[in-house]
């Protein structure tokens, strides 16, 4: 019983890894068999009862048409009914027999391999009309639907994400306008008190020409201050506008498009710039090279702006990501910086600069957008180094 019951559980076991059309044929094949056999069955039964009609009645023997016949002879008519009927159904047993087996068979088919899969499916697609996407189908095989539902369970995962990233879109456009409406206050409130000034006492003529000349010069750096302020608005703007144009490229084209990058801005500085590529150049791989090569000037353009003499740049693929690596030989980040130099108008610098260090967060927001992220962090010497990853695929 013990191998009979091994045999019985590894034969299951592999029809419940089959895929749907051999679980249908099979289940089709054991239809067949089984009407062949109900007919056989029904056959001899059909037979016994002609014969134990038949047995007490003549039969006359006769050649018809060059072939031997023969009848039976003083049968009633309610017999004739009942041989009648054992006759049709010997002949079409097979047939009836062939369609209640096939429809039967597909039936269970259906219940055992698709009805579940599919009454999971149309649940989940109840809970994502309703906005759920955390829900996921419990179901686990390696036939066709069983598959299709791992498949809409990813689906669903990529709507959660896709959903979680809107939000925190929101979240950092609030954040963005929250900034901006701060930081604007303080630069209308002065150019408002000194216009309230000049409107008061130059009619009186207690402003001298050159106290005029310096509330109008600290107006004007305020009025550069908001027009900075604007600027940089308008390029978050633009930058949250960004849309993924991927396409498959080679990696070398790729290495040649950023030394291009890099030969450019290094024509704009005096300080010493090194790439290195750590990259399979024989592959294609699927992603924006705009965005990539805007995310590496944004990193390059910070580092510049604080490095003393040199720039590393060092860019390298590692689990299905692009590293863009930036580090330069400043003075590093400062414990405030590190946990908010990517947000929208951080600066340590003086408060009155035109200068906000906005290309960290525009770095932040498009590495973001191709699944990746920014990290900072501080040289082991001195320095910082600012990494991005960015998804590829192939």
């Amino acid at each position: 019983m013990d191998w009979l019951e091994e045999q019985y559980l590894r034969v299951k076991a592999y029809f419940t890894r089959s895929s749907l059309i051999k679980s249908l044929i099979f289940y089709c094949l054991t239809g067949m068999v089984s009407a062949v056999i109900l007919s056989l069955f029904v056959n001899n039964i059909c037979s016994s009862w002609l014969a134990a009609l038949l047995k007490h009645y003549k039969t006359a023997w006769y050649y018809s048409n060059g072939g031997l016949g023969y009848e039976v002879l003083g049968i009633p008519n309610g017999v004739k009914k009942w041989i009648y009927l054992c006759l049709y159904i010997k002949r079409y047993s097979l047939v009836v027999n062939l369609v209640i087996m096939q429809i039967l068979s597909i039936t269970l088919c259906y219940k055992q391999k698709m009805k579940s899969v599919f009454q999971a499916i149309n649940e989940q697609m109840n809970y994502i009309k309703a906005g759920d996407y955390s829900h996921q189908i419990a179901i686990q095989g390696e036939n066709e639907l069983e598959q299709l539902s791992g498949e809409v369970d990813l689906l669903c995962k990529l709507l959660l994400e896709e959903k979680r990233q809107r939000w925190n879109e929101d979240e950092e456009q609030r954040t963005v306008n929250a900034a901006f409406a701060h930081d604007i206050r303080t630069p209308l409130t002065v150019i408002k008190g000194y216009t309230e000034f000049l409107l008061k006492y130059i009619p009186e003529g207690k402003v001298s020409e050159e106290k005029l000349l310096e509330k109008l010069s600290i107006m004007q750096a305020q009025e550069i201050r908001l027009f900075e302020f604007s600027k940089t608005m308008t390029t978050i703007q633009a930058m949250e506008k960004w849309e993924l144009k991927c396409k498959n490229i080679g990696m070398d084209e790729l290495i040649r498009q950023i030394d291009q990058s890099i030969n450019g801005v290094k024509e704009t500085t005096t300080k010493r710039i090194e790439v290195d590529f750590d990259l399979e150049e024989k592959q294609d791989i699927l992603l924006d090279e705009h965005l990539v090569l805007e995310v590496m000037e944004n990193l390059m353009n910070n580092a510049i702006r604080y490095a003393t003499e040199q720039i590393h740049i060092l860019i390298e693929e590692k689990d299905s990501f692009l590293w863009i690596h930036v580090s330069d030989d400043g003075p590093g980040f400062s414990t405030n910086a590190l946990r908010h130099a990517s947000e929208v108008y951080f600066s340590e610098a003086d408060k009155n600069s035109e200068h906000f260090g906005i290309g960290l967060t525009i770095a932040r927001m498009l590495c973001k957008k191709h699944k990746g992220n920014l990290y900072l962090i501080n040289g082991v010497e001195s320095g910082a180094i600012c990494s991005g990853s960015i998804y590829i695929s192939r």
